[in-house]
């Protein structure tokens, strides 16, 4: 039964037996030889390094293919993750959503991701509103029990695990504001995304989106208008808000200059606001020496690069997250290497096994997927450094001090308009 039913009023949703399992695969019997087990740690290579281009999927496509039989070889488990899941949300948007709900009621085994995965999906396009009522309701009742401590991975601490949860229960909650909305009950739509809203961290611009429509739709203009501001202003706003609220002033009043006008005085107090706060948020730690050294067993010492700042990746080869965020780690290199003022290096830290031994894997790891930037490794860097997870990014000012640390967060979109803002900040206090 639906736990928020006295809340919106939903219907009880009976799931349907569904038809016998679907075989997504054909599992091969034979064993992989030696050369079969090389080619495929290439194939992953590769995927892993394409993450980002448009030959991603179709590269995970062919692997699947090729070896319809999963083994413990690199990041197999989470390429065949990612194809089902890409599997299911493109079957959605192609207005095939009952073979995607097929596929995954077939799935042996359902993680929070897929379920995250195909709720999001449904609600998005707007089909299936009562099926994927009962799916929402399925992340609710996992954001509230122990699941996702059972279901989490060891690079996930504490902090990380309360993120996890947060986030199914926000999506939840945002995915049935917008089944309710697709059903006309506004009213009760904007209760939810109210609750979505007030357990989030305002950052998801989705739920931005739709809470403001939801004002909107509920006449509630004021509220819209000093809603949609504060988006614009906290720089969580996305591509949609801005249009929204302009396309309402020009309805309205029949003019769009006074909503540019407030805009542009919005935009630039936002950054003005950002730059006070990261002002107020350094940590001027000092930088004590630690253990670093190159790959080839070279101490470092970070003060060689006094006047430059420094931009410190820690990570490790077992990070699920570390290794999606490095392609973009890799871009963010490739653009500032030539900035005499800037240094940019990874380090790995809390790698398993002999230190001969996470050398070779580390250097396997960097030659497979071709990655240029500098690479060292970091014993004892925890205190020094005040790491409590990874991935982590440390920023060091020119004067070689510690200015700030962020954990977990791609250097995509506002992270990494948030880490440009931060250099920039930095390179001022010299000139």
């Amino acid at each position: 039964m639906f736990v928020r039913q006295a809340k919106y009023g939903h219907a009880d949703v009976r799931i349907r037996s569904l038809l016998p399992a679907v075989v997504l695969f054909i599992v091969s019997s034979s064993l992989l030889s030696a050369q079969g087990v090389a080619s495929r740690e290439a194939r992953l290579a590769e995927i892993e390094h394409a993450m980002l281009d448009t030959s991603f999927f179709s590269l995970i496509s062919k692997y699947v293919a090729d070896y319809p039989e999963p083994a413990e070889v690199g990041i197999d488990k989470r390429v065949r993750e990612i194809y089902v899941i890409v599997n299911i949300r493109t079957l959605i948007a192609h207005n095939n959503a009952a073979e995607a709900i097929r596929i995954y009621e077939a799935l042996p085994d359902k993680p929070d991701e897929y379920l995250i995965n195909i709720t999001m999906g449904l609600a998005w396009q707007g089909v299936e509103t009562q099926r994927m009522f009962g799916y929402a309701d399925s992340l609710l009742t996992r954001s509230r029990d122990t699941a996702w401590e059972r279901n989490s991975t060891r690079y996930v601490d504490r902090g990380a695990l309360r993120f996890y949860t947060r986030r199914a229960e926000v999506t939840g909650l945002n995915c049935i504001g917008k089944g309710l909305t697709t059903l006309g009950r506004h009213t009760e739509a904007l209760a939810a995304y109210r609750e979505a809203f007030d357990k989030s961290d305002s950052s998801d611009t989705w739920l931005n989106e739709n809470l403001l429509r939801s004002y909107l739709a509920n006449g509630y203009w004021d509220e819209a208008l000093d809603f949609g501001v504060a988006c614009i202003r906290n720089e969580v706003a996305g591509d949609s808000i801005a249009p929204l609220l302009r396309a309402e002033i020009r309805k309205r009043n029949g003019s769009e200059e006074a909503f540019d006008a407030l805009l542009k005085a919005t935009i630039e107090d936002a950054a003005k606001k950002t730059d006070e706060a990261l002002e107020r948020g350094r940590l001027n730690l000092p930088l004590k020496p630690c253990g670093l050294t190159t790959l080839d067993g070279e101490p470092v010492d970070l003060k060689s690069h006094a006047g430059k700042v420094v931009i410190l990746d820690f990570w490790a080869t077992w990070c699920g997250p570390c290794k999606t965020a490095m392609p973009l780690f890799q871009k963010f290199y490739e653009s500032a290497r030539n900035d005499p003022r800037i240094a940019v290096i990874s380090v790995n830290v809390w790698e398993h096994g002999t230190r001969n031994a996470r050398i070779e894997r580390v250097r396997k790891f960097i030659a497979e997927l071709k990655y240029s930037f500098p690479v060292l490794l970091g014993d004892d860097c925890n205190e020094t450094f005040k790491l409590k997870g990874v991935p982590t990014m440390v920023i060091i000012d020119r004067k070689g001090t510690i200015q700030y640390s962020e954990v977990g967060e791609p250097l995509a979109g506002p992270a990494l308009e948030r880490l440009n803002r931060m250099i920039a900040l930095l390179l001022k206090d010299q000139e």
